[in-house]
């Protein structure tokens, strides 16, 4: 199977960054706010991937409702490179859904004699591989984002909650200063609320689309792994 390593980046690299996302989430909050406005441009549309889940039935599948944008990245990412598992499934799809998978591995085994359960089950492997990957990626960047959404908003509240200590010596001098500080501080607590929740909303919906492509995975492997 072809080496399919990714730059840091690479889950996002073709359909928007995770701070999009994350702004989206900010945005919906906002009172007001023209939805129409600000809508982002239409993110590239991903290579054509292989149905897995027809293979798996509705009661293996995560019964959280999957996020149809952060499950097509999962998906590009874990199946946007060829292997035995992705014709497998192409196969599977040709033949009109086969109840017994088997009849899939003989139709392939027409063309690849020496094609086994076993030798789709290492490629499936793989792929299981790129869904750690895919998580891996996505939490670096969640930590990126943390830094640069939180990080700023932390320090200053702090730096202005120091102020207001000092300035609390001389209220008479410095009450108008104090008030004007203390309602920064309410606004940017404010803000950061808003974008901790948005950072926890984007999390959560990676998480239900990750599991969800490793559960049809896992799925598919325990029936392959039955042949």
């Amino acid at each position: 199977m072809p080496d399919n390593k990714s730059p840091k980046k690479g889950i996002f690299a073709t359909l928007g960054s995770i701070g999009e996302a994350i702004a989206g989430e900010v945005m919906e909050e906002k009172p007001g706010h023209d939805a129409e406005s600000a809508q982002a441009p239409p993110s590239p549309s991903p290579a054509p991937i292989p149905s897995v889940s027809s293979l798996v039935s509705a009661a293996q599948t995560p019964s959280t409702s999957i996020d149809p944008d952060m499950l097509a990245r999962v998906h590009q990412k874990v199946f946007n490179v060829p292997s035995q598992v992705t014709t497998f499934i192409k196969m599977y799809e040709v033949l009109g859904k086969p109840q017994d998978i088997s009849t899939v591995l003989n139709a392939l085994q027409v063309s690849q004699p020496g094609l086994t359960g076993q030798v789709i089950l290492q490629d499936l492997k793989t792929h299981l591989d790129l869904v750690d990957e895919a998580s891996r990626d996505f939490d670096e960047e969640m930590v990126e984002e943390s830094t640069t959404r939180l990080g700023g908003r932390d320090t200053e509240i702090n730096d202005l909650n120091a102020k207001n200590t000092a300035a609390t010596a001389e209220i008479a001098r410095h009450q108008r200063e104090i008030t004007e500080r203390t309602t920064r501080v309410s606004v940017l607590t404010q803000e950061r609320v808003g974008e901790q929740d948005a950072l926890a909303r984007t999390k959560q919906r990676f998480a239900s689309a990750e599991a969800s492509v490793r559960s049809e995975l896992l799925a598919l492997q325990q029936r392959l792994g039955a042949l």
